[in-house]
């Protein structure tokens, strides 16, 4: 089960409130795949063929309760009401049932492809018992010894667990579940030293996103359900594209590797296109390790754009006014992780004893914006931001036993 009580009664006289949750989940499954590949490579050897089934029941205890008293000013400016409470007690239940069949085809010498269904059934708390059948398909091209050409679709659809209902935002039974579509198209190379490159272009598509709820300033703040600037997106339609560059190499003691990625991420709203919160354009990931004897060593480092957030602006004769939705950008994102690990053998197991250091160059990152409520000689309200940062250089220690 899970649990939160907090009191709260922010500094910036924003959100006093109060909040009480307890929640608790119950998931049963049962899963079973089988295997025709014998047998069809008995008739012909290009084929395989792979089938299975899963089915799971679940059950949870959800109670919620919380009330929050806004600021009228505050309330007033984020367009919501002055008191806010929600006092939810469901039991909800869900099951789900679905099978899949996968055929591998070695087409050529140099063409292969693996065509798939799989279809499941969904019922309970909200959900129609309908039938979902998702299909995909991906096929590889041996260009050369060196070299493969991959191209991949596939639609997909996602539900919640039974323990994900969201009944601190007033969800009370589940949403239909989302649908996506993926396509990936990339070339494969490797060189003669031994390093793999590959260039890979994606678009995901939900053509039935869910509704989800965010803070417009603040979305790492925590209970963001009582936040003033709680809002609820209801995207017509949303898509992930991009481009990823990578490469890697391991040749023992050293391994190490580095991505570059381009992408967009955003929601078609009323037409128009929306940066998501995350969105991102460019990003980078490399690290180096080391291995040898019982030894470990691992520097990784990321960088990428700021994300988005909604800005607070100043107009002439008005005051503060609301930005659109996420149509600022924070600043970048870079930081520095660092561990060292030893290991020993032990009876039963191994153990290992590990130093890293996250942000390891103690840069400050913003992650967010706080907001203050000023207030003026004349009586009137302003809106203050200061940004809020990443955590600082944070040193850990772990002691791992495997056994």
């Amino acid at each position: 089960g899970i649990g939160r009580q907090a009191g709260l009664d922010v500094a910036q006289a924003l959100a006093p409130g109060e909040l009480r949750e307890g929640h608790g989940a119950e998931l049963l499954g049962a899963r079973q795949r089988a295997h025709a590949r014998a047998a069809a490579m008995a008739l012909n050897p290009r084929h395989q063929l792979e089938g299975g089934i899963d089915g799971s029941y679940g059950s949870a205890n959800y109670r919620y309760t919380n009330a929050v008293t806004f600021d009228p000013t505050v309330a007033a400016f984020f367009g919501t009401p002055q008191q806010r409470s929600a006092n939810i007690i469901v039991a909800p239940q869900r099951r789900s049932v679905a099978g899949f069949l996968t055929h591998r085809w070695r087409i050529s010498p140099t063409l292969s492809s693996e065509i798939g269904l799989r279809a499941q059934r969904e019922s309970g708390f909200g959900l129609a018992a309908d039938a979902r059948f998702d299909p995909r398909i991906a096929l590889r091209w041996q260009l050369a010894p060196e070299t493969a050409l991959r191209a991949a679709w596939g639609r997909f659809h996602q539900a919640d667990e039974v323990f994900q209902l969201r009944v601190e935002d007033g969800i009370t039974a589940f949403e239909t579940a989302q649908l996506s579509e993926h396509m990936i198209l990339g070339i494969d190379h490797r060189l003669t030293n031994g390093t793999r490159l590959r260039l890979e272009g994606f678009r995901k598509t939900q053509t039935e996103p869910r509704n989800r709820f965010e803070n417009l300033i603040n979305p790492l703040v925590f209970f963001g359900e009582l936040g003033p600037d709680r809002v609820r997106v209801i995207p017509d339609r949303a898509e992930l594209r991009g481009i990823e560059a990578s490469a890697e190499q391991s040749r023992e003691p050293w391994s190490w590797w580095a991505t570059y990625t381009y992408s967009q991420a955003v929601d078609d709203i009323a037409l128009a296109e929306v940066p998501r919160s995350w969105d991102q354009r460019h990003a980078v990931n490399m690290g180096v390790e080391w291995r040898k004897g019982p030894w470990d060593a691992t520097a990784i480092f990321r960088a990428h754009s700021g994300w988005r957030t909604t800005p607070i602006a100043t107009a002439d004769n008005r005051g503060n006014v609301l930005g659109p939705r996420n149509s600022a950008t924070l600043t970048r994102f870079a930081t520095l992780d660092l561990r060292l690990a030893r290991r020993w053998a032990v009876n039963p197991g191994e153990l290992e004893l590990a130093l890293q250091l996250t942000n390891a160059a103690n840069r400050e990152n913003v992650c967010c914006r706080d907001f203050t409520v000023a207030r003026q000689p004349d009586g009137t309200a302003r809106f203050l931001t200061d940004a809020a940062s990443w955590l600082p250089l944070l040193p850990s220690l772990s002691v791992r036993w495997r056994f």
